[in-house]
Order: C-alpha cells, then sequence, then structure tokens
C-alpha cells in the first residue's frame, strides 16, 4: 500500500456507494468524501475488515461500478485506486460500425 501518489484532481464528493467482495458478497454500505477519476477517499470504520481488492457500487441498479485496490487506512477513511478504468460502449447496430 506504498508508494501511490494522486495523479488526477480530486473533489469533494458525497456518494452513496456499496462496498462489494470481487464475487458480489455485500461488506458495508458507506460514502465518498472525494472523488476523482482515478480513485476515491471512502468513509470507512477501521472495524471493518476490507480485502486488497474489492468493488464499490456507485448505482442503485449496480451497473456503475469500480473494481479498487486499498491504498491506504486510516481512523474513519481508506483511499482507494480504480484498477480498471471507467468504460463506457454504446451500443452498435447489428452488422454495422
Amino acid at each position: 500500500m506504498t508508494g501511490y501518489r494522486k495523479r488526477a484532481l480530486r473533489r469533494k464528493l458525497k456518494i452513496p456507494v456499496v462496498v462489494r467482495q470481487e464475487n458480489g458478497e455485500r461488506i458495508v454500505s458507506t460514502h465518498t468524501l472525494d472523488f476523482s477519476t482515478g480513485g476515491a477517499k471512502i468513509k470507512l470504520d477501521l472495524s471493518v475488515d476490507l480485502p486488497e481488492r474489492f468493488l464499490i457500487i456507485l448505482s442503485e441498479s449496480g451497473e456503475v461500478q469500480r473494481l479498487c485496490s486499498l491504498i491506504w487506512r486510516s481512523a474513519g477513511e481508506v483511499g482507494v485506486r480504480f484498477v480498471q478504468p471507467e468504460t463506457r460502449t454504446a451500443p452498435t447496430a447489428p452488422g454495422g460500425s
């Protein structure tokens, strides 16, 4: 968890999130404290057992989620880096480009 430096501009942004293990098992509901294109700071009590990699769900439908890597942890907060960049693909017509 060392050697990571913030590269993207972070914005204070309180977004409700659900933290899940990679297999989908729910860990906890919480919220972000700040957010950037590369990662986030999440409010999280030290008593919550968090794996090195996990998902954060950013929408009620579960369609918006990020695979995260735990970077640092302190009392009440964790810093995460997004492992996979956000991907948005537009649907294509069959046989079209």
